[in-house]
């Protein structure tokens, strides 16, 4: 919870295929083995070799995503957020007619898939998804002091 405005934040990375859709090693692209296996947050992977397993191992664990907290942070954080977002009136409006545990799954799987999960982000583009809205430099500076005030609060009363 402590990293809530890390995570809002729009980010590039790229994005891990997941391997239990592919079939496919995700380190190497080959055929997967299915005698080699990983578990993740309940998510099975499969790989060509021990060596790419290790590998993969290695690099969920040093992605932003673990050091997060993984699945449950991120699930926090977005929860928290939304809660902040809709209880402030500069910008609630944008949601009156969103469906919001839909949004706060696609968020959720976006931020998921940015901070490096090994779980696929299919939706929208933060750009793309965005369009209709109009949002301008003050809905984006709202939606940040709200965060950011988030953030704050929650470490001042630690």
């Amino acid at each position: 919870m402590k990293k809530l405005l890390s995570i809002i934040a729009v980010v590039a990375l790229p994005f891990t295929a997941n391997a239990a859709e592919t079939k496919k090693c995700p380190v190497s692209g080959k055929d997967a083995d299915p005698n080699c296996k990983l578990k993740h947050e309940g998510i099975t992977y499969t790989f060509c070799c021990g060596k790419c397993c290790s590998k993969y191992n290695k690099d969920i664990k040093a992605s932003v995503y673990h050091r997060l907290g993984g699945r449950k942070a991120i699930n926090a954080a977005v929860d928290a957020f939304y809660k902040r977002v809709l209880a402030d009136e500069k910008v609630n409006h944008f949601f009156e007619d969103v469906n919001m545990k839909r949004q706060a799954k696609k968020q959720k799987a976006f931020l998921s898939a940015a901070f490096g999960s090994p779980v696929k982000y299919t939706g929208k583009d933060m750009r793309a998804a965005h369009k209709h809205l109009d949002l301008t430099e003050a809905d984006f500076g709202a939606i940040a002091a709200s965060t950011k005030n988030a953030v704050l609060n929650k470490k001042a009363k630690k």
